[in-house]
Parts: C-alpha cells; structure tokens; sequence
C-alpha cells in the first residue's frame, strides 16, 4: 500500500482508489441491499478520503478520477446509467477532497489531542455528511435516477458512521506502521487475552441474552475490547479492533442475532447507528485521553533524560572544580602554611619566656589549619585513589570521619578487582556523601562501611543505628530527596547499577549500593 501511493509509483494511487471504491460501491448495491449494513454505513467516501490522506495533494486529481472511474465501470457491470452516476460521484469525491484538506495534520501526525478529535466529528462526523448527503439526494433527483430508499437522517448518518470509522482506523494504522518497531507493543498474553474477550463478546451477542433485559448491558461490553486494544496497541489497534466490532455486529444483525435488532427493519438501522455513532465517539475520547497520556510521558522521560545528563555534565565539571581547588590548597595554602611555621620556629628560637609560650601557641594552632587544609585537600580530591585500591581509600575516609566522644566509623572492605578510575571515584564519592548524611541527619553512634564482590556486581553498604527513616520514608530518604541522594543516585546510574535507602530490621538506616564490576581493562 504504501509503495502503490508512493511517488515511484505514477499509477498505482489511481489503480488502489478504483479498485478500493468499486468495492466498497459493491456494498451499496445488488445483490446484498437487503442486508442490514448496507443501510447502516456508506463507504465509498471515506475509502478515497483514506486514499488522499496518504498521497501528496499534485496527484489527487489523478486518484479521483481513479475512484470515478472504479465506480463507473462497477455500476456499468450492474446496469446502471452510467453519465448521471458519475455526476453524483463526482461531486461527492470533492467534497471529500475538501474534506481532506482540513484533516491532513492528524494524518500525519496522528489522533493526539481534543483538537483533532474536534475537527474529526466536525469535519468528518458532521459537515461533510450532512453537504454530502444533501448533494446526493438533490442530484439524484434532478438527474432522474432513482430516489434514496433511505430516509434522509439514516443517508447521514451512514456517510458519518463510514468516515467516523474508517479514517481514525486508517490514520491510527498509518501513524502504527511508521512506529518504530521496538515501540510497538504486541505481546502474546496480551493477544490472547484479546481472543478471549472478542470470543465471550460473540458468543454473548449471539446468545438468547443478547433479546432479554440485559440487551443495554451488551452494547456496552465492546467496551471492555476496545480499552483492551487501546492500552495493548495504541490507537491504531484500538481502532482496528473496533472495526472488528463492527463488523461482527453487523453481521449478527443480518442475521436477526444480536441486541442491535428490533422489531422492525427501520428500528434496527436506526438503533445500530446510534450505538455506532456513541461507541465511536467514545472511543475517539479514550484515544486523546491515551495519546495524550503517552506523549506527557514521553516528553517527561526526555525530560528526566536531559535533566539526568546535565546532572552527569555538572558532576564532571564539579569533579574538575574540585581538583582544581584540591590542587591549590595542597601547592600553594599548604606551603604557605609550612613556609609561615617554618619562620616562627625560626623567630621562636630568639625569644623566651611569655613571648616563646605565645608563639609555641601560635605555632600549634598553624599545625591544626594546615592539617584542615590538608583534610580539606583530601576530600575534595582523594589522590590516593590513582595510586591505591579503593578499599584502602575507603579505610582512610572511616578514620578521618571518626571523632573521640562522636561518629565512629568502621570499615569492613574487602580488596576488589582493579577498577577503572571512573568507578573507584564514584564509589567512593557515594560513600562519602552517605557518611555525611549519616552525621548531619542520622544522630548515630555507630557506622559501618561494607564493600564486597557478589557474583560480578560490586556491593557497597553504609549502615548506621541512628533514628532510620520516617514512618512514611518506605524505601527512599523522604518525600523530596535531598541533593545529596539525588547525587548518589545519579552516580548510581553512571556505575550502570541502582541503590536502595531502607530501615534496618535492628534500627537505623541501611545504604545499598550495586552495581556491575567494570575492571579497568575493559573501559
């Protein structure tokens, strides 16, 4: 289909459009009028406003000749006249030309929004029914052709159930096809769980049920169906399954089967196009509500993934910051720092008494901002980490974070596989940033640092027995994490891996971080 409408395709549109139209003018004819479908839908319109959705608006003209055309040489194998048929058809192809016009960005785009649904039941549901219906019946009675056996409102709603359910078929099929496939959903439970409900929804319709009381209830169980086809595959194949629907009930209804049929044969068409024309507009809700549902998620998922990559670029950039900084602590504070001592120990040796005592004071105190500074230098950026594994560096961080009468910290890692550098950083920066929180937040006593190998993931565990998480916290630190856990977790990510933030059974909160073991070799 989509080759014969392409351009390397000069007369395939044409020859698709004829052949389509003519049999969809055969539905409209002998020897099957005394079928109940025949007066409940009109689908030669909505069969070329499918075909001119498609092509390119230069080789329409070429296609409507084609629909003429397919139907002429149809009603000429029937008999028919064929001048004043033509006439008849070829205004209403047309209009449905205009039509097309109006509705050629759903095409494209696909059924997205209300705005689309709106100018779909305005266009097509109603406008183009109503001027098509009226052109035909007032051509077919000018030209000398026999009347419309239908009763006007029953002509327009029948061009409207056509166009209401042929074209959102169609767009929803077209927009399907140029998915992706690894987009598309179509899952075997899902498959048979849709056999299921179309089988029972047969065999209810056809049942004794389908003429008692519960004949109301019926017509609603598609329903059922359709948001089955609505959440399995989309709004394509909720479509689709709707025209499946269809079909099925008219089938029934020539028949005599089926809560469609009434008494007499005008009640039975009216009453199934009136459950067409509401199933329909039903469905054409539930799929903006859907589309909408999955655009808002699509657009929050490349959200969350251009906000996650300025986090990861942030990191780096702050990594590089924080070098920079570590670097000039440590070359020029820490050396102007050990310059100063090393000139009052100098100035300390021509002085005595009181003065000496003074300056021995002074001295002592440069000695804590200088060991400050270097405490500072080392976690801003841990050197020891290229040049030790990251178990010893781990080590060093549960010393320097034990305080006499305060936090003590204890290690309990295990010597890993040599890491890439990447990995070794993120590692520890995790663990870093989750003993902080444990000193800001856990008003605990005790905390241990745990870094073992399971399998070929690599586990890193900070537990504590402070006052654990809230009554509400679940699995994660609260309600609104926290940069801290914002960092973690997106290092988590980078490491390919995830953590979870859980209570301890004995009290106190458990940091789990896993993640794949990357050797240095493989990056």
């Amino acid at each position: 289909m989509e080759w014969a409408m392409s351009a390397k395709s000069r007369f395939g549109a044409p020859i698709v459009v004829g052949i389509a139209t003519a049999f969809a003018q055969s539905l409209e004819v002998e020897p099957w009028t005394h079928l109940v479908f025949t007066h409940v839908v009109w689908f030669p319109g909505a069969v070329l406003m499918c075909c001119l959705l498609l092509v390119p608006t230069a080789r329409w003209p070429a296609c409507i000749a084609g629909a003429v055309l397919g139907s002429a040489l149809f009603c000429v194998g029937m008999g028919r006249p064929l001048l004043p048929h033509c006439v008849v058809l070829l205004g209403e192809c047309v209009l449905v030309a205009g039509a097309s016009l109006l509705l050629r960005a759903p095409a494209r785009d696909g059924i997205q929004d209300y705005v689309d649904i709106g100018r779909l039941l305005l266009v097509a549901g109603m406008a183009l029914p109503l001027i098509g219906g009226a052109w035909a019946r007032a051509a077919t009675h000018q030209l000398g052709l026999v009347d419309m056996p239908d009763a006007w409102s029953q002509v327009v709603l029948a061009r409207s159930i056509g166009y209401l359910i042929l074209v959102p078929c169609f767009i929803g099929g077209l927009h399907y096809l140029r998915t992706p496939w690894h987009v598309r959903q179509a899952h075997w439970p899902a498959l048979a769980l849709g056999t299921v409900l179309l089988l029972a929804l047969t065999l209810a319709w056809s049942s004794h049920w389908a003429t008692s009381n519960t004949a109301p209830l019926l017509l609603l169980a598609p329903t059922a169906f359709l948001i089955w086809a609505l959440q399995a595959f989309g709004v394509a194949g909720a479509f689709v399954a709707w025209l499946f629907v269809f079909a099925m009930a008219l089938g029934q209804s020539s028949l005599g089967l089926g809560p469609l049929v009434r008494d007499t044969f005008e009640a039975t068409i009216l009453r199934t196009q009136m459950w067409a024309l509401g199933t329909t507009g039903v469905l054409l809700v539930l799929a903006a509500l859907s589309e909408q549902r999955r655009v808002s998620r699509a657009s929050l998922e490349d959200a969350y993934g251009r906000l996650s990559a300025l986090a990861r670029k942030m990191m780096i950039v702050q990594e590089s910051e924080r070098v920079r900084i570590a670097r000039e602590l440590h070359d020029d504070i820490s050396q102007t720092l050990a310059s100063i001592s090393i000139e009052m120990s100098a100035l300390k040796r021509s002085m005595e008494g009181e003065d000496r005592a003074r300056v021995d004071d002074m001295q002592e105190h440069l000695r804590g901002v200088s060991e400050d500074v270097r405490r500072l230098s080392h976690d801003l950026h841990p050197s020891m980490l290229r040049y030790t594994s990251l178990a010893a560096s781990l080590s060093a961080l549960c010393e320097s974070r034990t305080h006499p009468g305060g936090l003590q910290v204890h290690c309990d890692v295990e010597d890993t596989p040599t890491l890439s550098n990447d990995q070794k950083l993120n590692l520890f920066r995790i663990a870093q940033e989750g003993i902080h929180n444990v000193e800001k937040h856990a008003r605990a006593g005790q905390a241990r640092i745990t870094l073992a190998c399971v399998d070929d993931d690599i586990v890193l565990r900070i537990d504590d027995d402070g006052v654990g998480l809230s009554p509400r916290g679940g699995s994660v630190a609260r309600e609104s994490p926290g940069l801290g856990m914002i960092s973690i977790g997106e290092r988590a990510k980078i490491l390919q891996g995830h953590f979870t933030l859980r209570a301890r059974s004995g009290g106190g909160t458990r940091l789990e971080v896993r993640c794949p073991l990357q050797p240095a070799d493989v990056q």
